[in-house]
């Protein structure tokens, strides 16, 4: 429902942001794909990035033109196929509110407008999606950026029902270790994510996550760390109980320009091919 991971006070974040720096350390830059990306600005708070994409043997590419300013962001993005979605998001139209309106001329069924609200100790949400089933998204953290708690559910208009929800806690201790808890899929999951930084300069960080279904009292354990060897190079590795092993490099090659690897492997199985993901990304 957010254009971005941050709020725009001093808050407690989005109930989506719970747990996002050990999520991050785990997840980002692990690719599955080939990606080539290029982003340009033109100044005025203009800029336009073209994505190529190789996904499953086929080559899938967008281009979206965007604009920034103090109050309102907006951008339009066209694929190959000639879909186009532009969204708009204005701030402070009231105050400490903004209005986000995301639109798709070929699927009218994923239009949405959205409004937030922030407050020193609150953030609060809503979202309707156009579609056939008119779901409502609502969503509240209170607390601060240290230590907050909240929830999101999803209710059908159309079938008088609560589709889904989830609450969640997140504290942060003064050496910035972060820890969180969140029941999802209307209580049947409980996820834990531990995040930690190493070193006195915080180059790096190890992460864990621990996802268990409560009906199945089946669990998911996985760990991972991140270490930035300079400046310009970040590595990273995650495993999880299954074997299964993922490595990663971020290199910085030129100014704004980062190339990045990855692999994942099946360490009970290495006569696999194993998933190699590469990108290039250059930042104007």
């Amino acid at each position: 429902m957010d254009m971005g991971s941050a709020n725009m006070k001093n808050g407690p974040g989005y109930f989506s942001d719970m747990g996002w720096k050990a999520n991050e350390t785990l997840t980002r830059d692990y690719l599955l794909s080939l990606r080539f990306s290029i982003a340009s600005n033109f100044g005025n708070g203009w800029g336009l990035t073209s994505t190529i994409a190789k996904w499953h043997g086929t080559y899938r590419g967008d281009t979206t033109i965007r604009y920034e300013d103090p109050n309102v962001r907006a951008n339009v993005r066209m694929d190959a196929r000639m879909n186009v979605k532009p969204t708009l998001s204005v701030t402070n139209f009231l105050p400490s509110t903004r209005f986000i309106g995301s639109f798709n001329f070929l699927k009218f069924y994923k239009n949405k407008l959205a409004v937030e609200y922030f407050h020193e100790y609150a953030t609060l949400g809503a979202a309707v999606t156009l579609s056939y089933f008119l779901p409502i998204d609502v969503s509240a953290v209170f607390g601060t950026p240290w230590i907050n708690f909240g929830g999101e559910a999803t209710y059908s208009v159309f079938n008088g029902t609560w589709d889904n929800f989830s609450v969640g806690v997140s504290w942060a201790t003064q050496q910035h270790s972060a820890l969180s808890f969140t029941l999802m899929n209307k209580g049947e999951t409980l996820r834990v994510l531990y995040w930690h930084p190493i070193g006195q300069m915080k180059k790096g960080a190890v992460a864990g996550e621990v996802k268990r279904r409560i009906a199945t009292k089946e669990s998911k354990l996985t760990i991972g760390c991140a270490y930035a060897i300079n400046p310009h190079t970040l590595v990273k590795a995650r495993m999880n109980q299954y074997g299964y092993f993922g490595a990663a490099l971020k290199q910085e090659v030129q100014p704004n320009t980062f190339f990045t690897i990855s692999g994942t492997f099946e360490l009970q199985a290495l006569r696999k091919t194993p998933r190699i993901g590469v990108a290039l990304e250059h930042k104007g």
